[in-house]
């Protein structure tokens, strides 16, 4: 484990929260509203990045493809292990957590490790009843700043006090990638099947054309018609509108 403050290192690890998926990004108005500051930085992380590749009878469609077919990429994955430890130095925690940290627990060291896995919790997995759902966050630690959500903690806790107290606890932490549509859109081609769009009709088009456009084959036609509710899809009209989801969208629909 690194020591928290070093001289000529990298700033310590801080994990943000936000109430919006814009995390304050091109607004003038900064929107943190919580943080919690590592007490060591972990030893390495890790970052999951995957593609689905899938053929037609994933939606049921009786049509040979390769199975190397693109079909959407998942949110990316970044994984770390925090340690909070109570133990070493004569004062216990407050010889070794920063009074930002004790601060935000009331002040009160008695609190220990208990305290500080519940003030990860509040920053990072539990409910915000301001905006209905857990925190946006965003993990920050050297050039790492990566727009994230918590998807799952498992905690351990190791050496307990005479009380039974836990002095250690130890968080496999795991979140999943989130960025806001707005700065989506603007990183991806907007002629991209993974992004949602309307296609007006025009004299001539018929679902497996459209299918072809949007998602380079013509096979998905019968899942864009299930998802646009169309009875009779082979009686387009100009003008109709047809929703084009992002294949990702239009895949799972059909589970």
């Amino acid at each position: 484990m690194m020591p928290l403050i070093t001289p000529s290192r990298l700033e310590p690890m801080r994990i943000v929260a936000f109430h919006s998926d814009d995390r304050g990004d091109g607004s003038p108005v900064f929107t943190e509203v919580d943080s919690f500051d590592v007490q060591y930085d972990p030893d390495s992380y890790s970052r999951k990045y995957t593609n689905v590749f899938e053929g037609a009878s994933s939606i049921g469609i009786n049509i040979s493809l390769p199975s190397s077919r693109y079909a959407y990429s998942l949110a990316s994955r970044l994984s770390f292990t925090i340690i909070l430890d109570a133990t070493e130095g004569s004062g216990g925690l407050s010889n070794i957590l920063p009074t930002a940290s004790l601060g935000s627990l009331g002040g009160e060291a008695s609190e220990g490790i208990s305290g500080l896995v519940d003030r990860f919790m509040a920053v990072c997995y539990d409910y915000d009843g301001e905006i209905h759902q857990p925190r946006f966050l965003r993990v920050e630690w050297g050039t790492l700043s990566a727009p994230c959500r918590l998807q799952s903690v498992d905690i351990q806790y190791s050496m307990f006090g005479r009380d039974g107290t836990p002095i250690r606890a130890k968080l496999d932490c795991v979140f999943v990638g989130d960025l806001s549509e707005e700065i989506r859109v603007r990183q991806e081609d907007r002629r991209s099947p993974d992004l949602a769009k309307l296609h007006e009709v025009i004299a001539g088009d018929n679902l497996p054309l459209i299918s072809q456009k949007a998602y380079g084959s013509s096979s998905y036609y019968l899942a864009l018609a299930k998802y646009n509710q169309l009875n009779h899809f082979r009686e387009l009209k100009a003008g109709d509108l047809i929703r084009i989801p992002s294949l990702e969208t239009l895949l799972q629909k059909q589970e």
